[in-house]
């Protein structure tokens, strides 16, 4: 087994960042809190593409933790504010798939599966199959839930279209818009927001890390990093 490295204090992580990274540190207190607020394994993604090029355990000249934290600060707001409008469009969505199925096919019509065309998963299986067993098994998961032991004793287990919607995955709602006959508007939306989705499960270094990269104005010593206003108290 290869020798694991040691655990270090906050200051000999601050010392290790100056002397064996070349990261400039000029206020030690304010690299302390940095480092206590966020793991410096976590940061240190966000400072990928500001290292040398022939050295890259070392950062360019002038790089300082405080640029490498307002690019996490960034990315952390950035997401904030794109999650709860997605979440918004999301439940918008739902709302819609949900009133136009209830009123052209019933209540239960979305699980007849003539009611939509015959689209196959990778796998050659059927896409509404593959939806209505995450369904159930959903069902089954949060079968001590109020309003799901409602249905079941009230329903005998059959759920309106406007309550089962709500148990789907935003994979399955994409998988049943892509599959419905007819009342398929917005598509550019849902698109939009499958899109979105995925990038923001994704970690946001990745391409925060393609950003500075391809930028060469941030690896410039000449041209100092904007600075976002700090978080820290």
């Amino acid at each position: 087994m290869p020798q694991l490295k040691p655990a270090l204090t906050y200051q000999e992580q601050i010392d290790r960042l100056k002397n064996v990274h070349n990261l400039t540190i000029s206020d030690a207190s304010a690299a302390l809190k940095i480092l206590k607020r966020v793991n410096y394994y976590r940061l240190s993604a966000y400072g990928l593409g500001l290292k040398k090029k022939n050295d890259k355990e070392r950062y360019c000249d002038g790089i300082s933790l405080e640029h490498i934290y307002s690019l996490y600060e960034f990315d952390s707001i950035f997401r904030n504010i794109l999650v709860r409008v997605i979440e918004q469009l999301e439940i918008q969505l739902r709302a819609q798939i949900s009133n136009y199925l209830a009123l052209k096919y019933g209540a239960e019509g979305y699980i007849d599966s003539t009611l939509f065309t015959d689209k196959k998963t990778k796998d050659g299986g059927s896409i509404h199959a593959a939806v209505i067993d995450c369904f159930k098994k959903e069902c089954d998961h949060q079968k001590n839930a109020p309003f799901v032991k409602h249905h079941m004793d009230k329903y005998e287990g059959h759920f309106h279209i406007w309550v089962a919607v709500e148990f789907f995955t935003f994979g399955n709602l994409s998988s049943i818009y892509s599959i419905m006959r007819t009342g398929r508007t917005g598509a550019l939306q849902n698109i939009t927001l499958k899109c979105c989705r995925r990038s923001i499960r994704q970690s946001s270094k990745n391409w925060l890390k393609r950003l500075i990269s391809s930028s060469p104005n941030l690896r410039q010593k000449s041209k100092p990093l904007p600075m976002l206003k700090s978080g820290l108290p």
